[in-house]
């Protein structure tokens, strides 16, 4: 099992309020990316698919989110499945993540990576979507990846490492849009 997001990155800093803290910058070993690498090209295999597997669970595990998404907020999630809907937008996020884990090891690898998820953060940042959406979002994902690609303990720990690099990067965004 992949370890949650770290409860000491959690602090209470007003009554009912939780400041999730950007996680630590990190950097990737080259067996790590081989590892990541290796189990995208299973996921990728099946893009779509892929990507609506961890949509649907994100859907299902956390339904008040599906209000945000005008397409289908009227929709159950039963409807939702196979829509054209959810397929373009599961086939953007696997593109999304594709691109990234294809940068990791170029020397390309820290421009792709800080445009693309300052691009992303800022967007979906002036949606709304806050620190704690990502969170969510980062739990279903390692949990579906793990699960499809039957990753053991070095293996969920490569994935976690990177989600720390992106959400690193997404967090700093974030907060500068708060301010």
């Amino acid at each position: 099992m992949f370890p949650r997001y770290p409860r000491y990155l959690w602090r209470n800093t007003q009554p009912k309020i939780n400041v999730i803290q950007t996680p630590p910058l990190r950097v990737l070993s080259d067996y790590q990316i081989k590892i990541i690498k290796d189990s995208w090209e299973i996921l990728n295999k099946h893009p779509v698919e892929s990507g609506q597997a961890i949509f649907y669970t994100f859907l299902k595990r956390y339904p008040e989110h599906k209000k945000r998404y005008p397409a289908f907020r009227n929709m159950t999630l039963e409807e939702l499945k196979d829509t054209p809907q959810i397929r373009h937008h599961c086939s953007r996020i696997m593109e999304f993540f594709g691109a990234a884990i294809d940068s990791l090891g170029t020397e390309q690898q820290r421009d792709i990576l800080v445009t693309a998820l300052s691009d992303n953060a800022d967007y979906h940042g002036k949606k709304g979507i806050t620190k704690e959406h990502f969170i969510q979002m980062r739990d279903v994902m390692l949990e579906v990846i793990s699960g499809a690609c039957k990753l053991d303990d070095e293996e969920k720990k490569a994935w976690s490492d990177l989600m720390d690099i992106m959400y690193h990067i997404t967090f700093n965004v974030l907060d500068a849009l708060n301010k």
